[in-house]
């Protein structure tokens, strides 16, 4: 029906325009063509969509640091499980776990920093240095389909210092665009929310400070 209806529109302006009914046939097998067209587009979306959700669900799994919500990277959680159980973090020897005021972690590239607080009333921060590398974020596309990976540049590291009533420990980050060639089509997905770039020249920013106890050691 979808193509007759089409093949009609199609021949009143054939008609319109002068044109000859001979034309009809013509119309009505292009009008037909293009409803399987679209068609096979539905089809081949439909599946695609279902083919991907397992694998981005699998590394949202895999790599919850990237994904969103509070939930917090598994080295983090590693670490916390150490310190609270009051084991020694490897290749610390005999440390006590009451010593460390400050862990520095790195290896996943995704940039944290958070505190544990202890039974004495003194904390632990956690942090993780992130990376200086270009990774690629999901973006939530439009009409339920797969998320489209955003190219983005993660520079980060952490500062760690003296500061007022204990050890200061921050985690910086350096601003800097990324080239995005993304293919019409992904960009048509998440109009409108493609991530804002910083500027070419963005100057280096604090993104948290925690201060930990005085009288603790840092471990890296």
């Amino acid at each position: 029906m979808v193509a007759y209806g089409a093949s009609e529109a199609l021949a009143v302006v054939v008609r319109a325009l002068g044109g000859s009914l001979g034309l009809r046939p013509v119309f009505l097998e292009l009008a037909y063509v293009m409803v399987l067209l679209v068609l096979a587009a539905a089809v081949v979306f439909l599946i695609s969509r279902r083919t991907a959700q397992h694998p981005v669900s699998t590394l949202a799994a895999e790599f919850p640091g990237q994904a969103p919500g509070p939930e917090r990277y598994r080295e983090d959680v590693a670490i916390r499980q150490l310190l609270e159980d009051g084991r020694p973090p490897p290749m610390a020897g005999n440390l006590s776990r009451l010593e460390i005021a400050v862990f520095v972690s790195g290896h996943t590239h995704a940039p944290a920093i958070s505190e544990l607080a202890r039974a004495d009333g003194r904390t632990t921060v956690i942090v993780n240095t992130g990376c200086w590398l270009r990774q690629l974020r999901p973006v939530n596309a439009r009409l339920g389909a797969p998320p489209v990976f955003v190219p983005a540049f993660v520079h980060t590291h952490v500062r760690v210092r003296p500061g007022q009533g204990g050890v200061a420990v921050e985690l910086w980050e350096h601003p800097k665009p990324a080239e995005r060639r993304l293919p019409w089509i992904e960009r048509a997905a998440i109009a409108g929310r493609m991530p804002s770039q910083p500027p070419i020249a963005a100057e280096p920013r604090l993104v948290a400070r925690h201060v930990a106890a005085r009288g603790a050691r840092e471990l890296r």
